[in-house]
């Protein structure tokens, strides 16, 4: 009788398979590639208008990224979960493996992967954009705020590209879900503040949960509210995604 394969090595192939599709096409790596040179590009622009004879900081610049790089993370996230879809490949890969749970797990470690990496090649070049305005214009640069900033933009990357995972995950189309993922992140945010109760606001707004990371000055929301922000937006996309990877025909 034929010993099974491993749940665990059957898993990382899959990982190493998922990751692999997110660089291998021309597409994708012109993507990828745009979405760095985006963010970098607004960050050089801040660091440009910045007062020559103020301090430039590290936390300065990496939050003058935070909106292109959370654009970016999302994309990542549409991208590694309606690649198959888009390249018609699912009736040729998905009856080769028993479990589509794997796939779905694996699309979710793959994508979060790449935006961690892509995280990691934005905190070098905010260092190196801080050494090149320190040494051309002479101006006064601080690593003030490294860690704080940091850890931000981690949980930004997090945030963003669980976001665009569960909505790819559901709609399974890759432009459909970009225009779904903007209208929702400024139509739904732009509700929630100007329309609904204040009581309800945090709830349906996406970007409730950075207030664990990064809470404004004197803003605060409840237990009940960043709990039911987390469970709409972002656990029950997933879980919605994951249901329909089960059933849906390859």
């Amino acid at each position: 009788m034929q010993t099974p394969p491993d749940t665990k090595n059957v898993f990382l192939r899959i990982l190493y398979l998922e990751f692999r599709k997110l660089i291998d096409t021309r597409a994708s790596r012109w993507v990828l590639g745009s979405l760095g040179v985006l963010a970098l590009t607004v960050a050089a622009l801040a660091a440009l208008a910045f007062s020559s004879d103020g301090t430039m900081t590290f936390e300065y610049v990496i939050g003058a990224m935070q909106s292109a790089m959370a654009l970016a993370m999302a994309v990542i996230g549409i991208m590694g979960m309606t690649g198959d879809w888009t390249h018609r490949v699912t009736t040729n890969y998905y009856p080769l493996v028993r479990s589509r749970t794997l796939i779905y797990a694996a699309k979710i470690c793959a994508t979060l992967l790449m935006s961690g990496a892509l995280l990691g090649l934005l905190f070098l070049a905010t260092l190196s954009i801080l050494g090149i305005f320190s040494v051309s214009r002479g101006q006064q640069v601080s690593l003030s705020g490294l860690g704080e900033g940091m850890a931000v933009a981690g949980f930004v990357t997090l945030l963003a590209t669980v976001f665009g995972i569960g909505v790819a995950s559901i709609v399974r189309r890759l432009a459909l879900s970009l225009v779904l993922v903007v209208l929702l992140s400024v139509g739904i945010n732009s509700v929630a503040l100007t329309v609904l109760p204040e009581i309800l606001a945090p709830v349906f707004s996406t970007l409730t949960p950075l207030i664990l990371i990064s809470p404004p000055e004197g803003e605060s929301v409840e237990g009940w509210q960043m709990i039911g922000s987390l469970v709409l937006w972002y656990i029950v996309p997933l879980f919605a995604g994951w249901k329909i990877a089960q059933r849906v025909e390859a």
